[in-house]
């Protein structure tokens, strides 16, 4: 019942009937409904209940994780919005009976600890210092409290101090290492021949039957996707920062209160003679070149001319002209060891002969200029932009609450919203699920719009989009995908066809010649009408790129080696028949000191999570949940 309200009734309707509610209920005697649990469960894990909003969150958190790792290669499309919930779900699980198993064993986060890193995170940082306006600024755009905010940072923590604990408490023993190696390192004798099936191609003939017969089976492979249009309501703090008029007097305050973050770091001025020396170069090279740097810098020091010399003798052809001056410059500018010494020369001081990437650098320090704070004028434009900004931000939230309300109790209609608020209602071009231009350029607006909530014809939840806005949209139009005609798709499908008779050709010659070799036949015969032959033997590890994967894996599952011959079909088609006849054990003795330390350290990370997914594993085991199906 309270869904049909919240669907069909809106303003003074609502609340009598929400108030006529709650009035029956009083009159049974039920006072606990005057304070109603107002939220939406999902699950319940020994008690503790998680909230359908904690779930969105960390949806959105799996969702934006997995976007970022693949980048430019993210198709929403292949990735099923109910599998990325449940998986959302369970890490919300997980960290559940974590937390409770931690808080039984007493563990806590102090004050300090957590203070320590909010501070450390860059998005709360102004020039790289910790400003307390903009984490709660930035924590009220989220729509969360600090003290909620805080809470989760909590449990993060915790959460991760106890992977890493787990993850550290792990143990590689020697002879264990040993084994690694020796399986890791191991190689196998490959010889292999393979069966292209572009030689099959021209050979085939294509009917229009064909064509036909497969373009019904498969019409599905051959439609248009789904397009939408959306109108939206945009709140955007650059629209309202214009408009904002800061005091003097602020801006003054702003400098007195933040002058230790405004600070022209020290400067260096150096000239150098550079004599490029390759980093592959042999010792003679390298020894070589060091003595004609050495040359050089013993005249200097004689009291020849720096410029002089550096305009005859530099490769840096870039300063050498200008006596190898480089001009004043900061440290994270230079290589390192170039800077390391030019910061602790003194002034019209000298280096010795200095080794980078480059080559031999001899340096000459001609200038200081000594870290000192930016005065108010250098800084005051930066200042009141801040100041407009967080006005800005400030207009934004509070207005955005009232397009929250309006949108939400007008659910059908952009226009009530678009009215109180004075903003104009926009409309975008058709766009797809994966790409989109203008707003619809932001994968929050393309998800939104292709939300079932949005297709029955409501209005969608906030979206706090790139670019400090707020936006709120529906449906305009919707184009269905349809099947595309089958003049549109012949050449494509007799590409295909072709290249599946091929395929099949190669695959079918290959399974012939496989029969001859387990028969024991002589095959030459039909290797040399073929035009095929065998590639000699090699051996090949388990990684090797001059293989194809595909062979390499089934080869590294057998168990022994043997004469006997396979096939394997490669995903461009071709066929090969593999040999497997020898196998090597990795060396440990071939591995240094350190590398041996590196592969310990990496084997035992990977015990220690295997292990910590099993005390997970084991925690969910012995724990009371409960999944409420309705509210995923």
């Amino acid at each position: 019942m309270l869904e049909f309200i919240r669907e069909r009734a809106t303003g003074v309707i609502a609340w009598i009937i929400v108030l006529g509610i709650v009035a029956t209920f009083a009159l049974w005697g039920l006072a606990d409904y005057l304070t109603p649990d107002s939220n939406v469960y999902v699950a319940e894990v020994d008690g503790e209940k998680i909230t359908d909003n904690e779930l969105d969150r960390r949806y959105s958190q799996t969702r934006a994780r997995l976007q970022s790792t693949l980048g430019e290669n993210f198709n929403p499309a292949f990735f099923s919005e109910d599998t990325l919930k449940r998986q959302a779900l369970d890490s919300l699980i997980e960290e559940n009976v974590l937390l409770a198993q931690l808080g039984d064993s007493g563990q806590r986060i102090g004050n300090q600890q957590l203070s320590s890193t909010i501070q450390s995170l860059e998005a709360f940082k102004i020039n790289g210092i910790f400003d307390r306006l903009r984490y709660e600024e930035q924590i009220r755009i989220q729509g969360e409290s600090v003290e909620g905010f805080e809470q989760r940072i909590r449990r993060a923590i915790l959460i991760d101090q106890a992977a890493s604990s787990v993850a550290h408490s792990s143990v590689v023993s020697d002879a264990e290492l040993d084994a690694f190696i020796r399986l890791r390192d191991q190689t196998r004798e490959i010889s292999v021949l393979t069966i292209p099936r572009a030689r099959f191609v021209a050979g085939v003939e294509v009917s229009d039957e064909e064509i036909q017969n497969y373009y019904n089976e498969n019409s599905h492979r051959f439609q248009t996707v789904e397009k939408v249009s959306i109108e939206y309501l945009v709140l955007d703090a650059n629209d309202y920062t214009t408009d904002i008029e800061v005091e003097e007097v602020d801006i003054q305050f702003q400098y007195q209160e933040r002058k230790a973050e405004f600070v022209v770091a020290e400067q260096r001025r150096a000239s150098h003679i550079l004599l490029e020396l390759d980093s592959e170069a042999d010792e003679a090279t390298t020894a070589e070149t060091h003595a004609r740097a050495q040359a050089l810098l013993d005249r200097i020091n004689a009291g020849e001319d720096f410029a002089a010399l550096a305009k005859e003798n530099s490769d840096d052809a870039g300063s050498a002209a200008s006596g190898g001056d480089l001009g004043f410059f900061g440290k994270g500018v230079m290589v390192p060891a170039f800077e390391k010494s030019v910061f602790v020369l003194a002034q019209d001081q000298v280096s010795e002969l200095v080794q980078s990437s480059f080559g031999f650098h001899i340096i000459k320090l001609t200038g200081i200029q000594a870290q000192r704070g930016k005065t108010y004028d250098e800084v005051k434009s930066q200042l009141e932009s801040e100041l407009k900004r967080d006005k800005a931000a400030d207009i934004v939230i509070e207005r955005s609450e009232l397009l929250v309300d309006a949108t939400y109790e007008n659910p059908e209609t952009l226009s009530v919203a678009a009215d109180e608020l004075g903003l104009e209602i926009k409309t975008s071009e058709l766009f797809e699920r994966g790409r989109g231009l203008g707003i619809a350029s932001d994968q929050q607006v393309r998800d939104a719009a292709f939300t079932d909530e949005v297709a029955q014809g409501n209005n969608s939840e906030a979206l706090q989009i790139s670019g400090n806005r707020i936006v709120v949209l529906r449906l305009k139009d919707r184009v269905e995908p349809q099947a595309k005609p089958l003049d549109e798709m012949r050449d494509q499908i007799s590409i295909i066809l072709k290249d599946q008779a091929a395929n099949d050709a190669a695959k079918e010659l290959g399974q012939a010649l496989l029969a001859g070799l387990d028969a024991g036949n002589d095959i030459a015969e039909q290797l040399s009408e073929n035009k095929l032959s065998w590639v000699e033997a090699k051996f090949y590890h388990r990684n090797d790129g001059q293989l194809d994967r595909a062979i390499l894996q089934e080869v590294f599952k057998k168990k022994e080696a043997s004469e006997k011959a396979s096939s394997i079909e490669l995903r461009n088609g071709d066929t090969v028949l593999y040999k497997m006849t020898e196998i090597k054990e990795g060396d440990p003795a071939s591995l240094s000191d350190e590398q041996r330390q590196v592969l310990k350290d990496q084997q035992q990370r990977a015990r220690g999570n295997s292990e910590y997914t099993a005390w997970i594993k084991g925690l969910k085991a012995k724990a009371k949940i409960t999944l409420f199906e309705n509210n995923i």
